[in-house]
């Protein structure tokens, strides 16, 4: 199995590499799953160079950028520029990533769906203190090429006197969403959704 995940990794950035590189959250898993317990360092996913090739992909060959926020049950619907777009995308770029403490406290684990022929790379800590909790990287078999289907962080950060808990949901070339729950002390959490779209096929009604 660990050769297979390995296999997969190798084949999705290779895959990003030549390019440049639908909703919900990321797959359930299925009764015949197959769990995994990998505790491999050097093959874990490389999220962050997946997410910027992302947004570098977006920013050259921009399509029309459509933002949904939902607060208090309404939802507002504008379209949006690039730097807007760029800062929302930035917030899954968790300092984890590059300050070295997702390969050291961070531990991996997978599952093959083989109704689906996806596989779900999660990576978690045990250690609450952290701002990122848990990574799931969400990939698919299409036409004989492994290509990854999503990226959902969990993240909690502090904003002032607020503190931030987030649900960051990626879909490849798609959309993202970011779901946030914020506290102030002595008030009741409030919840936002933030949803922008970019493909150019997607029915928004």
């Amino acid at each position: 199995m660990k050769n297979f995940v390995f296999a997969i990794i190798a084949g999705v950035c290779l895959c990003g590499s030549a390019c440049g590189h639908r909703s919900g959250q990321p797959a359930s898993h299925q009764q015949d799953s197959l769990p995994h317990q990998d505790t491999a360092k050097d093959v874990f996913f490389p999220v962050a160079d997946y997410l910027e090739t992302e947004i570098l992909h977006i920013d050259s060959f921009p399509e029309a950028l459509r933002k949904f926020t939902t607060r208090d049950g309404r939802t507002d619907t504008a379209y949006i520029q690039l730097p807007e777009f760029n800062a929302l995308a930035l917030e899954f770029l968790a300092p984890a990533f590059s300050d070295g403490s997702f390969d050291k406290k961070y531990t991996e684990s997978s599952f093959m769906d083989r109704n689906t022929q996806s596989v779900t790379l999660t990576y978690s800590t045990t250690d609450r203190d952290l701002p990122l909790q848990r990574v799931d990287v969400v990939t698919i078999a299409e036409n004989g090429v492994n290509k990854v289907r999503s990226v959902y962080l969990e993240n909690s950060k502090v904003a002032g006197d607020s503190m931030i808990f987030q649900k960051l949901y990626w879909q490849s070339r798609h959309q993202l969403q970011i779901v946030s729950v914020i506290t102030v002390k002595g008030r009741p959490p409030v919840e936002q959704q933030v949803k922008v779209v970019w493909d150019p096929e997607e029915d928004n009604e």
